[in-house]
């Protein structure tokens, strides 16, 4: 495997994991911290 496709492997899970905590942050958010 080539270098730059072991980082934009490595990128493309980082931006995944990203993605995954801000899912699971949303989903944990008591409702009275959601503006109205």
């Amino acid at each position: 495997m080539k270098k730059e496709q072991e980082e934009d492997i490595r990128w493309l899970s980082n931006r995944m994991d990203e993605d995954f905590e801000q899912l699971s942050e949303a989903d944990y958010i008591p409702s009275n911290k959601i503006p109205s």
